[in-house]
């Protein structure tokens, strides 16, 4: 008989369902097939991925608190991760031979940070994607949804994840540019009109609040002050990061192959401001009034929201990460990378080789052979690998 923890840990890996990044090919049964080599084989190899990452360009126009890219933390592994590519724009021709190599296994495709709507392609890739029967995400800050709304419905988009931080005075002040949040509602609002008059119910809307010492008491005024007819879901998560201590920790047994480094502190966050009674009430509350579109991506708890803010160096439970058995990440020169959180180690270059080849090759299933050993690493303790 599966014991209570291990019931949990399934039941939290079902739940990956309701994120905007997976689609309708994490099904039950795909999800239970893609564990199979992680359950019985200890070599490292995976079915392919159920989604697959494509970072299209470097470029960002705000300077959000919590991200290293818009604090131009270089050091970070973050960093490295969003900004890591030889290429700081990915060629279209890149993109679509990237699309042609992975289309066979049908994956959902997510096209996230920094800003892809800054890709000067953006409107033409979708296309591609859709082009050829695959359905694809962005994430965005919508600065620029106003001006590329039209496109972005007629090119077929599926889904749209856009950031929204607090109500307007703490959502600019977190993402750095004054009149951010205003600009992103007028965005939003277009694009909701304009699939009303196109009968369009694509690309669906979700609204994604990360967590951190600015907003945590805020959250029942911004769902307040939000009009929530216009989204499908709004999605509150905890915030990653990680410490120089951690980092610390980490780097003396496993630096030599996975370093470490601080993540997502650099614009002067200090998660201990957060408390966690308040937040636990804020949410409480609006997941009971507004369950069925505001969801929160953390079941620890009270005490375990206060553990994930104040004791960063603690596991708060014993979740694996398994994320590379179902999602692959590639940078803009076509490197591909574990997660964009994760550690900066390069598995192979798409562009170049041929998809097995990177996906099964020597060096990711090296990575999944120690992930399986020991579970996962000490630097992972506030990763959204562990903790959704």
């Amino acid at each position: 008989m599966l014991s209570k923890n291990a019931l949990e840990i399934i039941k939290k890996r079902l739940s990956i369902k309701k994120y905007p990044t997976a689609d309708r090919n994490a099904s039950f049964g795909r999800l239970i097939f893609n564990a199979i080599p992680y359950l019985i084989s200890c070599r490292g190899y995976s079915c392919c991925p159920l989604s697959v990452f494509i970072h299209v360009n470097t470029d960002c126009n705000l300077k959000c608190k919590m991200c290293d890219a818009g604090q131009q933390d270089k050091a970070s592994m973050f960093y490295k991760n969003l900004v890591g590519g030889q290429t700081g724009i990915m060629a279209l021709e890149d993109f679509k031979k990237i699309i042609d190599k992975i289309k066979h296994f049908k994956p959902f495709i997510g096209i996230p940070a920094t800003e892809p709507l800054m890709y000067p392609h953006i409107i033409q890739a979708i296309e591609y994607i859709r082009a050829q029967d695959l359905r694809c995400s962005i994430a965005t800050n919508g600065t620029f949804l106003e001006s590329m709304a039209e496109d972005i419905i007629g090119a077929g988009l599926t889904k749209l994840v856009v950031s929204l931080d607090g109500p307007p005075d703490i959502h600019d002040l977190i993402r750095g540019v004054k009149g951010t949040y205003q600009k992103v509602l007028r965005g939003i609002r277009k694009l909701e009109e304009l699939k009303i008059k196109k009968h369009s119910q694509e690309p669906y809307v979700y609204i994604n609040y990360v967590i951190c010492e600015d907003n945590y008491s805020t959250i029942i005024d911004f769902i307040e002050g939000f009009p929530l007819d216009i989204v499908k879901q709004v999605d509150f998560r905890v915030m990653f990061y990680c410490t120089d201590d951690i980092a610390g920790k980490h780097n003396k047994i496993f630096g030599e192959k996975y370093d470490a480094t601080s993540a997502c502190l650099s614009g002067g966050i200090n998660l201990d401001k957060v408390d966690t009674d308040i937040l636990h009430e804020q949410i409480t509350k609006v997941t009971r009034q507004h369950g069925k579109i505001c969801t929160f991506f953390f079941n620890h708890g009270r005490d375990g929201l206060r553990r994930y803010y104040h004791e960063p160096e603690m596991f708060l439970d014993a979740t694996r990460c398994v994320f590379p058995w179902y999602t692959m990440q590639i940078n803009t020169d076509g490197s591909v990378i574990p997660p964009q959180r994760c550690y900066h180690n390069v598995f192979g270059n798409i562009l170049t080789q041929d998809f097995n080849e990177v996906w099964n090759g020597e060096k990711m299933r090296a990575f999944r052979r120690d992930l399986r050993k020991y579970g996962r690493f000490p630097a992972c303790t506030r990763c959204e690998g562990v903790n959704f």
